[in-house]
């Protein structure tokens, strides 16, 4: 489509990388338009976000944009399964060394703070503490 929107964005499936694609896939091809989607942190000027978002807007490509998000959102979800699956089994693992106690930890836990603090997390780990499971 010949858009230069990655020039502008770090990371195209953050916040308004996603919300710009979606724009897109819904109608949207005014580059005008999608300067209220781009978040605060950007520091592009709205020039230049104009500007890399001006481009060809040919039938396949848009097709292949929205099968390759649709795509992406499957991907997501099923990671978002698997993770729960792992946190399952983390659990029965805990409550297996407990005696059969099951308990959620919490991921607010003093220990997983000093942790946090030391490292921050990204969006590829898993959206529970592994490491609280694997202490106990």
């Amino acid at each position: 489509m010949n858009l230069k929107i990655h020039t502008v964005l770090n990371d195209i499936t953050g916040k308004t990388g996603k919300a710009i694609v979606e724009a897109i896939i819904s109608g949207e091809r005014n580059a005008v338009n999608f300067l209220p989607l781009i978040d605060k942190r950007v520091k592009a000027s709205s020039d230049t976000i104009c500007k890399s978002l001006q481009g060809n807007w040919r039938a396949e490509h848009l097709f292949l944009l929205k099968q390759s998000y649709t795509m992406y959102k499957f991907i997501q979800e099923q990671i978002a399964l698997c993770d729960g699956e792992i946190e399952a089994a983390l659990q029965l693992m805990v409550a297996q060394k407990r005696d059969g106690i099951i308990e959620k930890l919490s991921i607010t836990e003093s220990s997983s703070v000093n942790v946090s603090k030391k490292k921050k997390t990204n969006k590829s780990h898993p959206a529970f503490n592994t490491r609280e499971y694997l202490k106990s």
